[in-house]
């Protein structure tokens, strides 16, 4: 069967051109009272590329990246967070203390996102120490100092 118009090849970048060029190629086809079996499959092929062009361009857009910070203490295992606390008590004190000189300390999420990114302690440590935000001389200092095992409650017998 041949039509009476044809169609040329669009390059779309978007829905809206899309459903645009959709109603374009409807309104220049000729009008009958009933629609012709080509103009339905116009209208089908038009709906398939709009739905393919609606998943791709979903599929395109970028999604904001969370932040690694946010909420990244609570995703650490019980042991790791007890490591940040300490490094966080340890800041606090040298706040404390007058001694911290960086501007602003570091808050738990802050601290676990660093180590969710892919830094050892080690590093952190040295991070904050550069900072100016702990004061103790190395890691195994300050985790004597403020790393706390938590205990289990003893049967009194």
């Amino acid at each position: 069967m041949v039509s009476a118009w044809s169609i040329a090849p669009v390059e779309v970048e978007s829905v809206k051109e899309v459903s645009l060029a959709m109603a374009v190629v409807l309104r220049s086809a000729p009008q009958t009272g009933r629609p012709t079996p080509a103009r339905l499959s116009t209208l089908i092929r038009g709906i398939l590329v709009l739905a393919l062009v609606t998943t791709a361009a979903s599929a395109r857009t970028p999604r904001p990246e969370p932040d690694s910070a946010v909420g990244a203490y609570a995703r650490l295992s019980p042991r790791q967070q007890r490591i940040v606390e300490a490094l966080f008590r340890a800041q606090r004190a040298a706040a404390a203390n007058g001694m911290a000189t960086a501007p602003t300390p570091l808050t738990r999420d802050q601290i676990a996102g660093m180590k969710t990114a892919g830094y050892g302690w080690q590093q952190i440590f040295g991070q904050m120490k550069a900072a100016g935000l702990v004061q103790d001389e190395d890691l195994r200092q300050l985790m004597d100092k403020y790393y706390h095992v938590p205990r289990r409650p003893t049967e009194a017998g």
